[in-house]
């Protein structure tokens, strides 16, 4: 699941997604809200060479703030 902030960039959420609940998570956003994103470390490290191949950092989690 693709994971697109106004303020920051993409992310991608693997963790926990599947084909099945994927439309429940994603619903769970709302436009306007304001949640943290924790990021992997060597993703946010790498995120250039990720770019390179199209590639976004991972997220770990998130939580509204």
């Amino acid at each position: 699941m693709v994971i697109e902030s106004g303020e920051c960039e993409r992310f991608v959420l693997r963790e926990g997604v599947t084909a099945d609940n994927s439309d429940d998570i994603a619903s769970g956003f709302e436009i306007g809200e304001k949640y943290d994103l924790e990021p992997g470390d060597g993703s946010l490290k790498m995120r250039g060479l990720l770019r390179v191949f199209g590639a976004c950092p991972e997220l770990l989690g998130y939580r509204r703030s």
